[in-house]
């Protein structure tokens, strides 16, 4: 971690930056264990930002671009990773319709993902479908496929 301001009775007086140096085992159970080191140490606030620098390796999309978009061997890359950069999609069915989840879950935790996103498509195939669009992941997903519910993990590119 990397303050951008001074740091007085606890408060940092500025952005607070988690750098990145290409470790691909970080999870959010390590987010949490970071941030109770931090409290620990005395931080109580940050005034700025909370920022992420992941610029100690080369950002890459895939890869391997000729396996399909949602192939576990094939994730995307940069200076930094967390959980493997995947998030864990769930969905069961309701009358007429499906419910889903989307979330950065571990032993400990599972926080909402907002900057990936599901639809059900009126489809069979294909199964899994993305589209980046305005800096989010966009998962379109079979309906056709998904039978009564179930779970898999997604790529973040």
């Amino acid at each position: 971690m990397i303050a951008t301001g001074n740091i007085t009775g606890g408060v940092v007086h500025g952005a607070l930056i988690l750098v990145g140096g290409g470790n691909p085992m970080l999870t959010t159970d390590d987010l949490a264990e970071i941030a109770g080191q931090l409290k620990a140490a005395g931080l109580t606030e940050v005034k700025g930002k909370f920022l992420v620098y992941d610029g100690a390796l080369p950002r890459v999309k895939t890869i391997d671009k000729d396996q399909t978009v949602h192939a576990g061997c094939s994730p995307a890359g940069s200076g930094i990773a967390l959980n493997y950069n995947r998030i864990h999609f769930e969905w069961w069915r309701k009358p007429g319709q499906y419910s889903t989840t989307m979330d950065a879950r571990t032993a400990k935790y599972r926080p909402d993902v907002v900057m990936a996103k599901t639809k059900i498509a009126n489809r069979s195939s294909p199964v899994f479908t993305y589209a980046d669009k305005g800096g989010a992941d966009n998962w379109f997903v079979a309906g056709g496929a998904l039978g009564g519910g179930g779970a898999r993990w997604l790529l973040l590119r």
